[in-house]
């Protein structure tokens, strides 16, 4: 069982020319994570390289391969200086693939994606350097964690991970990138957080397990039920990324991160990276220019194993995965049986609704079908055979193929699958309505623009001014916009500056 694994002897190596001097861990999570983020990043390179558009193409690949490296590197990072420079350059090489386009929609979601960046690196950043010092520089510390030190991380970390309330860049981040980007980046980098979480301990202590469950529970029913709102794919896939982080996060904390947990957890990252980047390649995979011709069922029939591998239907590696975690966490005392079940229903529904939103959006014209179908049938492939060959799972990966192991994962698919239709028989249709964020946000817009009328009225001075000076006002207001939107422009350059900061660092750090 994967519950009673014992981990082998994680080798270290030691990087003396990386800032203070800097490690390499290469454990089993170390391993799941990295060959699974390589197979996506390999695949989502391969569709940026048949699919991308001419235009920008270069810094497109810049960044692309920023954050790819960025992200394998935060993987093996063997202490808290190493994982904090690899995960700040993950964040800031990510904006201008949100921004890709340019459009407005890209930018506001760059800038909110901006603001939650900084906002975790700021709270990471102060963990990681308590926790340095407290390690003198080696390791992540291994000490119990405060209070206040689990909830920094918990800040820091939970903004990749897609915690509520701090998954609210997601959904929009997804949605503004390319289809290539956005594969790699919501399968490889979803899981950062959690490996993060893992390495500090901070599911061992200052925050109580009880605590880390409920945040999971949360989690895992906000991003259904938040998911099942939306009518873009995309944003279906963000909030279900939120969903499938939650029951990590319940299954961790109730397991205090306990090595058996966190070997299952490991596995089930992989499996969930390589099932989100299948889905997303498949978003363009599925459309056909012409709306006349037949839809081809082959796709969709090989567009429902990742989705079915997230529900954990019988047979799938998210059968393996869950069922691994389910050992897991029962070996340290604590059932989640029914968590488990409830979860694959409600997965099983929100997968059909993305399913459903794919076959409407089918007909619409894209460029990027035909170049992605390779790409995607790679992905594809990776999510049949991918965390069975793993080699932890070689004893429970019989077990997983009984009878009742079967039967108790084929009930859950069959009930979400009952739910759904009852759903749809009802003629419930899903709305994209704004969320709580929105409405106060717009309410405060509305509350400034009434502000800036009224106090325009109580103006009689100005108003009753010589032609000559409010012409020089208008002149200068106009002059000032101007200086705005070239602040605006240049926002766009802080990513790259950031980048450049941190290679000018390790310039430095060689060459004393």
């Amino acid at each position: 069982m994967i519950g009673s694994a014992q981990a082998a002897a994680a080798p270290s190596t030691a990087l003396p020319w990386l800032l203070v001097g800097g490690h390499v861990l290469w454990d089993p999570v170390a391993a799941a994570f990295f060959v699974s983020s390589a197979l996506i990043w390999v695949t989502a390179g391969w569709a940026a390289w048949k699919g991308i558009e001419p235009q920008g193409r270069r810094r497109f690949y810049l960044f692309f391969m920023l954050v790819a490296a960025a992200q394998l590197g935060a993987t093996v990072a063997g202490d808290a200086v190493t994982f904090l420079l690899f995960f700040s350059l993950l964040g800031l090489a990510a904006y201008p693939l949100v921004t890709h386009d340019g459009s407005p929609r890209s930018v506001r979601a760059g800038r909110a994606y901006l603001v939650f960046v900084l906002a975790s690196e700021g709270a990471l950043l102060a963990a990681a350097l308590v926790t340095w010092g407290a390690a003198d520089g080696a390791g992540f510390g291994g000490g119990v964690l405060g209070r206040g030190m689990a909830l920094l991380l918990l800040l820091g970390l939970g903004v990749k991970t897609g915690l509520p309330l701090l998954h609210a860049w997601m959904p929009a981040a997804y949605a503004a990138m390319p289809r290539a980007a956005a594969a790699g980046f919501a399968g490889a980098t979803v899981g950062v957080g959690v490996l993060g979480w893992i390495r500090f301990g901070a599911f061992a202590s200052g925050i109580a397990p009880y605590e880390w469950m409920a945040l999971g529970v949360a989690g895992t029913a906000f991003g259904v039920l938040r998911g099942l709102t939306r009518r873009e794919p995309e944003r279906v896939l963000a909030y279900s990324s939120v969903s499938q982080m939650g029951i990590v996060v319940t299954v961790l904390g109730g397991a205090r991160g306990g090595e058996g947990a966190t070997l299952a957890a490991a596995a089930f990252i992989a499996h969930h990276a390589l099932a989100k980047s299948a889905l997303f390649l498949g978003i363009d995979a599925v459309r056909v220019s012409d709306p006349s011709a037949p839809r081809p069922l082959w796709r969709w029939a090989a567009l429902g194993l990742p989705a079915l591998a997230l529900a954990g239907a019988p047979l799938t590696s998210g059968a393996l995965a869950k069922g691994a975690l389910a050992e897991a966490v029962r070996e340290h005392g604590v059932e989640l049986g029914v968590f488990f079940r409830l979860s694959a229903v409600a997965t099983t529904v929100l997968m059909l609704h993305l399913l459903r939103q794919l076959w409407r959006r089918a007909a619409e014209p894209s460029g990027e079908a035909a170049h992605s179908l390779g790409p995607w049938v790679a992905s594809v492939v990776a999510v049949a055979g991918g965390v069975w060959l793993w080699p932890a799972f070689g004893n429970y990966a019989g077990h997983a193929v009984s009878g009742a192991a079967v039967l108790g994962e084929a009930w859950p698919v069959l009930v979400g699958i009952a739910v759904w239709s009852a759903l749809t028989r009802s003629g419930w249709r899903a709305a994209s309505r704004p969320t709580t964020v929105d409405r106060w946000a717009r309410w405060l817009g509305w509350r400034w623009d009434d502000y800036l009328r009224r106090r325009s009225e109580k103006r009689p001075v100005l108003r009753h001014a010589p032609a000559h000076v409010r012409r020089r006002v208008r002149h200068a207001a106009n002059a000032a916009l101007r200086q705005l939107e070239a602040a605006e422009r240049q926002a766009a350059a802080w990513a790259a500056l950031g980048t450049l900061f941190l290679a000018l660092v390790l310039l430095l750090r060689l060459a004393l």
